[in-house]
């Protein structure tokens, strides 16, 4: 088997705050070096975290290339400094699972080895940033939140990513919020005031920290003399130029507006303008496969301390779920990556809003009562408004993007991805000068039934001994997206994986085959699965040794099939059992259960359930069908 092993910064984050009701369960860590197959990792420092923010041996993260080296030659200091060049591998991610996780001994984390080869491939150098996020499975199976879930803050190195699976029902009575968590917004100037009414349209790329700073955006920058100034850096915002321009809105999937025109004492402004660019649309790039961080507007250029900042752009929240509902009465739920408005200004330049980010939802049942809707939102921050004479507003947030894996939900649901307004360059009312907004038309960033890296989830995987010294692995996927299954297995240890069979697919859910040959070694079983769109997966490792035999061979269900109740016979080590639907959901559990232990099922529809039998050393998986 190919292993992988992730190199990290210094720079290491596990994160669980709590901060204005808001909680971080993700843990985050920046890979610097990406060299072949076999990696080293620098030094980390791991503090005591809960389990949901930290690395561990076969627990699941994302891998996800947050900014690569996408500009290429466009950054002459003209109208075309900041375009996109390549894409590259920008915006990528995948999850992968963690095998071992290696320490010195001082106890910091040297090494991260991968169970497989990832799939995509990434890049670690100065202009390109790569990040992994704990990608932790709340519930079991059921998950109810009990705050509202974020993300921590982008910092240019890690964050920006809220991420989480469930195996069954996602009750939400809080809202995901990752507004403003995205790429940053560029600082506003100095003051700095020439004497003269001559404004400066023709400055796109300089190191002045007298014009308004670029919004941040996927290309990471390293060069001093492209920081500043009214050229955008990708989707991420321009800053205002001579004399109070406005900031550009930032971009994600539609471009973000242009700053306003900035000051010359006339009652139009300058002209030509001196605004900020907007950050560029990444909608020919934007899949379910490759998504962005909204782009940070541009700040505004100042001299009497009245110019804003730029807004954040939004972040990224990828969630996995068999069900998605509501209960009881709420005010509305949020499910949001909304961009940063820019603040008021004064009589200098504003800042230009924050692009919308990225909703991934992949799950399968969308259940919303009235009482309690959701409101889904990736909107482009307004540019900030000025509150004097004709100088600069800032340009709108561009829209971001949502995905749902099924038709977009309408039932009880408002799913929007709007374009963030232009701020007025005075203090007109009705506004009659105003910067331009992030592009459009509205509601352009919503796709449906979206195919996502986010694995298609086995409803169960499991291997069972049986009295000939056969071993029978079973499984079952949520949905038919798979070209075949290999089982791979591995005696010993989990470092040996060969392929014992190939399985093509049958367009089913459920599967089983037969392994023949049986040891008194543990053994270890996984699943590559091809997927029809050329994508290659790996399940979780289970495990079989003789301590699990013993104790399935100490059970019978019967009758089974069965009309409305069947009998468990088991063992005085049972602790409980546990009764789920194919999906995955919980419901029933038994615990302390007699030696012959009556499980009745007559208000559940016909059908195939799954009951686990759980002991403290082990837990034991059957079917049984209802007729």
């Amino acid at each position: 088997m190919a292993l992988r092993v992730i190199l990290f910064s210094a720079i290491f984050l596990l994160s669980y705050l709590t901060i204005f009701g808001q909680t971080t369960i993700n843990g985050y860590a920046r890979v610097t070096t990406y060299i072949g197959t076999t990696l080293t990792i620098s030094a980390i420092e791991q503090s005591e975290v809960p389990t949901t923010g930290t690395f561990t041996n076969g627990s699941n993260i994302i891998i996800m290339q947050m900014q690569d080296n996408v500009i290429g030659t466009n950054t002459n200091d003209d109208v075309n400094f900041g375009n996109l060049a390549n894409i590259e591998s920008a915006g990528l991610y995948e999850v992968a699972q963690i095998s071992a996780v290696t320490r010195d001994g001082g106890g910091r984390v040297i090494s991260i080895t991968l169970t497989s080869v990832l799939s995509n491939t990434y890049n670690t150098g100065a202009n390109s940033t790569l990040q992994i996020i704990t990608y932790p499975t709340l519930g079991s199976p059921n998950f109810t939140t009990t705050d509202n879930l974020t993300a921590r803050a982008w910092d240019g190195n890690i964050g920006g990513v809220l991420a989480f699976n469930v195996n069954g029902t996602l009750t939400l009575q809080h809202n995901l919020n990752v507004d403003n968590r995205g790429f940053r917004g560029g600082n506003r100037s100095n003051n700095f005031y020439d004497g003269t009414t001559t404004c400066k349209p023709n400055v796109f790329a300089s190191s002045s920290t007298n014009l308004g700073f670029k919004g941040e955006g996927i290309y990471r920058v390293t060069s001093a003399t492209y920081t500043n100034a009214r050229g955008k850096i990708l989707n991420g915002g321009g800053g205002g130029n001579e004399i109070n321009a406005g900031g550009g809105g930032g971009g994600n999937f539609s471009l973000g507006g242009e700053g306003g025109v900035g000051w010359n004492s006339s009652a139009v402004g300058c002209s030509p303008t001196a605004g900020g660019l907007g950050g560029i649309a990444l909608a020919g790039s934007i899949s379910a496969n490759r998504v962005f961080m909204g782009g940070g507007g541009g700040g505004g250029q100042q001299n009497n301390s009245g110019g804003t900042n730029g807004g954040n752009g939004g972040g990224i929240i990828l969630v996995r779920a068999n069900e998605l509902r509501t209960t009881g009465t709420c005010g509305g739920i949020n499910i949001s990556a909304n961009g940063a408005a820019s603040s008021l200004a004064g009589n200098d330049g504003g800042g230009g809003g924050g692009a919308g980010g990225s909703i991934i939802l992949q799950v399968i049942s969308w259940n919303i009562i009235s009482s309690c809707p959701i409101i889904v939102a990736s909107n482009g921050g307004n540019g900030a408004n000025v509150n004097a004479g004709t100088h600069g507003g800032g340009g709108g947030g561009g829209q971001g993007a949502i995905f749902y894996s099924i038709n977009e939900p309408t039932s009880n649901t408002t799913t929007t991805t709007n374009f963030g307004s232009g701020g007025c360059n005075n203090n007109s009312s009705p506004c009659n000068s105003q910067a331009p907004s992030g592009g459009g038309p509205n509601n352009s960033g919503i796709f449906d039934d979206a195919n996502t890296p986010l694995p298609v989830r086995l409803i169960y995987f499991y291997a069972q001994k049986q009295d000939d010294n056969q071993i029978n692995v079973l499984w079952a996927i949520e949905r038919d997206e798979v070209a075949k299954f290999e089982l791979e297995k591995s005696v010993g240890n989990i470092l040996n994986f060969q392929t014992i069979e190939k399985i093509p697919s049958q367009n089913q859910r459920h599967y089983q085959t037969t392994d023949n040959h049986f040891t008194k070694n543990t053994t270890y079983y996984r699943l590559k699965i091809y997927f029809i769109d050329g994508r290659v997966d790996y399940s979780k490792i289970i495990s079989l040794n003789n301590q699990n035999s013993s104790f399935n061979n100490d059970f019978i269900t019967y009758p089974n099939p069965f009309e409305k109740e069947f009998w468990i016979q088991n063992n005085e080590n049972t602790e409980a059992i546990i009764v789920q639907d194919l999906w995955g959901r919980q419901l029933l559990e038994i615990k302390n259960p007699s030696q012959k232990q009556n499980i009745n099922l007559d208000k559940y529809p016909k059908g195939t359930y799954i009951i686990l039998i759980m002991s403290k050393e082990s837990t034991l998986i059957k079917k049984v069908m209802k007729l």
